[in-house]
């Protein structure tokens, strides 16, 4: 398990409903609704990096994308 992904397991994303989520080195890089201009910003920050993204929805979790 990564510790992006244990991070968002203790993450409490009530705030965040119907917003993207994206993780890095196991802390909150930015949330909102627009998830390409999060990945613009975090590809210039973290160039060689792969985030952490997920979705919640309210009614249980979508995760998009992490290397278990």
């Amino acid at each position: 398990m990564t510790k992006n992904f244990k991070s968002y397991l203790k993450f409490d994303d009530k705030k965040y409903k119907d917003e993207y989520i994206v993780f890095i080195k196991g802390k909150l890089f930015k949330a909102g609704k627009d998830l390409l201009k999060i990945l613009k910003e975090f590809k210039k920050k973290y160039p060689k990096e792969t985030p952490f993204i997920a979705k919640p929805l309210g009614c249980g979790n979508y995760i998009l994308n992490d290397n278990f």
